[in-house]
C-alpha cells in the first residue's frame, strides 16, 4: 500500500511539473503568440532605415513615441522585454493588434510594410539612445521660456486670459505638405516655477490629487462625484468634496483589479 502512494505521488509530482513548464512556456510567449510564429524571419531584415523609419513616423509614432521612448502608459520599445521578442512574434501582433489593450490591428498593411517596421522596432530595441537621449531633453522644453512669442493669431500657455479669443482662419495655416510632418507625441517636463492657469479676480487654482499611477479618463458624476481611471494601478478612484485647501474631501477605489483602464501598451 505504501509503495502504491509513493508511485501515485511521483506521478501527480510528474504531472505538476509538466503543467508547470508548460504554463511557463505559454506566460513566456510576447501576448500569447502562437508558438508557431517565433520561427518566421523577416524578409527585410538589415534593410536600410530611412523607409522602415518614415513608416513608423506615420503609423506607430503618435502612440509610441518618435524614437519608441514611449508616454504616459505606453511602455518604451527600447525595453529588454522587446529585445527579447523575435521578429515573427511582432509581426504577428502588429498584424492582430489587441484592442483591449489599445493595439489596432495593422493587417491592412500590406505585408512588406508590417515586416519594414517590425525592422525599425528591433532597431530602436538594439540602440535605445536616441530615445533615452529624447528623454533627457524633454525637461530643457519647459526650462527654456525666454522663447519669443508665437506669430498671431497663435498662441501658447504664456499669454492665455480668461475670455481671450482668437480667430483662426484657413489663410493662417500652412497648405498641406508644406511643412514637414510632425509627430505629436505628449512629453512629460517639470512644471515652470508659479506657472498656473490665470483665472478671474477672486478664484484661484491648486492641485486637487497627485501621486497618481499613470490618470487617464475623468468623469463628473451628476451628484459632483468625480472618477478618474488610473491605468497602471489597474482601479478606478473617486474624489468627493473639495476642502478649504483645495484637496478631496474623501478618496476611493471604486472598483480594482482592472486590467489598464482607458490604456493602451505594445509591451
Amino acid at each position: 500500500m505504501l509503495k502504491a502512494s509513493t508511485n501515485v505521488s511521483k506521478g501527480l509530482l510528474v504531472l505538476l511539473a509538466i503543467g508547470i513548464s508548460a504554463f511557463a512556456a505559454h506566460a513566456q510567449n510576447f501576448h500569447n503568440a502562437p508558438a508557431s510564429v517565433k520561427q518566421l524571419k523577416n524578409p527585410y531584415e538589415g534593410q536600410p532605415p530611412a523607409a522602415p523609419k518614415r513608416l513608423f513616423h506615420l503609423k506607430c509614432a503618435r502612440c509610441h513615441g518618435e524614437n519608441g521612448e514611449g508616454s504616459g502608459n505606453i511602455p518604451s520599445l527600447t525595453s529588454e522585454k522587446i529585445k527579447s521578442v523575435t521578429p515573427g512574434e511582432l509581426f504577428w501582433y502588429i498584424t492582430k493588434g489587441d484592442i483591449n489593450n489599445g493595439m489596432p490591428s495593422w493587417a491592412t498593411l500590406p505585408k512588406r510594410q508590417r515586416w519594414q517596421i517590425v525592422n525599425y522596432v528591433k532597431s530602436l530595441a538594439a540602440s535605445p539612445g536616441e530615445g533615452e537621449k529624447s528623454k533627457a531633453e524633454a525637461p530643457q522644453v519647459a526650462a527654456n521660456l525666454n522663447l519669443p512669442p508665437p506669430a498671431p493669431p497663435f498662441t501658447d500657455f504664456r499669454y492665455e486670459k480668461p475670455g481671450k479669443t482668437r480667430k483662426i482662419t484657413v489663410k493662417d495655416i500652412p497648405p498641406p505638405l508644406a511643412t514637414p510632418s510632425s509627430g505629436n507625441v505628449p512629453k512629460v517636463v517639470p512644471r515652470p516655477a508659479n506657472a498656473r492657469p490665470q483665472v478671474p479676480p477672486g478664484f484661484k487654482v491648486e492641485l486637487y490629487a497627485s501621486g497618481l499611477q499613470e490618470p487617464r479618463l475623468i468623469r463628473k458624476a451628476p451628484n459632483g462625484d468625480i472618477f478618474l481611471a488610473e491605468s497602471m494601478a489597474g482601479e478606478i478612484k473617486i474624489f468627493r468634496g473639495i476642502t478649504s485647501a483645495g484637496k478631496a474631501e474623501q478618496t476611493a477605489v471604486f472598483a480594482s483589479d482592472l486590467k489598464r483602464p482607458f490604456g493602451s501598451s505594445m509591451a
